[in-house]
């Protein structure tokens, strides 16, 4: 993923660009089904970095950050088509921080711990020709900690808030088609597309260094747009997606641009 971010507000206009990727892995099934729907948990581990460049009117720096963690899920698949999608997730992570300006280090292996809780609802409306549209809303509120340090020159750095409340409204057209191929075996494709709103409640992350509150808040209102497809055959199937985000507050100041491709096998 690559993020682009000009806040809303900054007290030191700072501006950053991440770079990020992850991995992840995991396993899930059905815990419970009847007339009225499937209910599937889900369990995975994940690892991942980010390397973000900050610039300001004080100076430049670099954090580089390695994350591993857990996640589980557990969903709801009605026969209306409803669906219920809860999300938890921990991570533990480490960074270094340092001034490209001064080309000193501020510091290494800063410990950290982030969480992350989620909720999305949606509903499937089957149309003709294979076609459905899914709105879909979702709330997720997410925490990170860290440890405080002393820079080089004998400030106390620490997170005093790292908190978010995100909302999402989306739409998603979907296309679905199955067929036999040359040996019988059953064959699934799905395309979709979908376009998002996104809302953060919350104020922004606040640090402090020494007795000065830095705070930063990202734009408040962004959308997005996204493509993903989905091939299965028997009990394989690849898929992946890529979704791009703007604020639309100030088109085009601040950005993302996401990708994702998994491989999954059904026992």
């Amino acid at each position: 993923a690559h993020d682009r971010v000009t806040p809303s507000f900054s007290t030191t206009g700072a501006g950053y660009r991440i770079d990020s990727w992850r991995l992840q892995a995991g396993v899930d099934g059905q815990v419970h089904a009847s007339d009225a729907g499937n209910l599937v948990g889900g369990l995975s581990l994940h690892h991942g970095e980010a390397l973000a460049d900050i610039s300001s009117v004080f100076g430049r720096g670099r954090i580089t950050t390695r994350g591993s963690g857990v996640a589980g899920t557990l969903t709801w698949y009605g026969a209306s088509g409803f669906y219920a999608d809860a999300q938890a997730q921990l991570s533990w992570f480490d960074s270094d921080l340092s001034s490209t300006t001064t080309g000193r280090r501020l510091a290494k292996g800063n410990a950290g711990f982030g969480s992350v809780l989620g909720l999305e609802l949606g509903q499937r409306i089957a149309l003709a020709g294979g076609w459905s549209l899914t709105p879909q809303a979702q709330l997720s509120y997410a925490h990170v900690d860290a440890d405080s340090f002393l820079d080089p020159f004998g400030a106390r750095v620490s997170l005093s808030n790292g908190e978010s409340l995100r909302g999402r409204l989306g739409l998603s057209a979907d296309y679905r088609a199955s067929w036999r191929d040359g040996i019988g075996q059953k064959v699934d494709m799905a395309f979709y597309g979908i376009a998002n709103l996104h809302y953060e409640f919350l104020g922004g992350t606040t640090a402090m260094v020494a007795d000065a509150r830095l705070t930063s808040r990202e734009e408040r209102l962004q959308g997005g747009l996204g493509l993903g497809a989905k091939y299965q055959w028997g009990r394989y199937a690849l898929y992946g997606e890529v979704e791009a985000r703007t604020s639309l507050t100030h088109f085009a100041d601040s950005h993302s641009i996401a990708g994702r491709a998994g491989f999954r096998v059904s026992w």
